[in-house]
């Protein structure tokens, strides 16, 4: 596609330079920043993400259900851990479904970027969906490390569980909601929480 000669429309879109259109790597920081903010503020951007983000929640959901309903519920550490990874997970998938939703109807930045998702919200659902997205994403990932270290004393040291619980447990849940915190709080007092041409969502 890159190596096909521009028609005037694509020509004057991308600031009337063709050579962009001709393979050589004449391509401005600019366009490419500008081709790569189409994918989150077009059609597609506002929706596939309420798809995804729709599924993971779904999918945690039922994660935090099977905990439940079991017979050890939050019992084990390995439960525990699955429960905290689930929860900061519905955060970040909620947050993200949400797409332009919480956006400021009017404002420079959705105003300058062009979002064509539907927004309805204001200044603090923004912030709101700023806050559980980066709280959501850094938990989770954080989580997923936590039930990593957790395999390791278990099935690799053979730790047995009481001191699991005792010595590691802590850590395995304190340090991914204080990071989590520490990552998305910040931005909140500092109101850095905006819609931006890199995300579909306010970050």
């Amino acid at each position: 596609v890159w190596n096909a000669l521009p028609n005037d429309a694509e020509t004057e879109r991308y600031g009337g330079d063709p050579s962009i259109f001709s393979g050589r790597p004449m391509v401005s920081s600019s366009t490419t920043r500008h081709l790569s903010a189409e994918v989150y503020t077009d059609k597609y951007g506002a929706v596939a993400p309420r798809i995804t983000g729709s599924i993971s929640c779904v999918a945690s959901v039922l994660i935090i259900y099977v905990i439940i309903v079991s017979p050890r519920c939050l019992k084990s550490i390995y439960h525990r851990v699955m429960f905290g990874m689930s929860v900061s997970d519905i955060t970040k998938a909620v947050a993200m479904a949400l797409t332009t939703l919480p956006m400021p109807k009017y404002s420079r930045a959705t105003e300058r970027y062009g979002f064509v998702g539907l927004r309805i919200g204001n200044v603090h659902t923004c912030n709101a969906q700023g806050f559980f997205m980066i709280f959501g994403a850094y938990t989770t990932y954080l989580y997923v490390g936590s039930l990593s270290v957790y395999y390791l004393c278990a099935i690799a040291l053979s730790m047995p569980e009481p001191s699991i619980k005792k010595k590691i447990e802590p850590f395995l849940h304190g340090v991914p909601i204080v990071v989590g915190l520490a990552s998305a709080l910040p931005p909140l007092f500092l109101d850095m929480y905006n819609p931006n041409s890199g995300d579909a969502w306010c970050t």
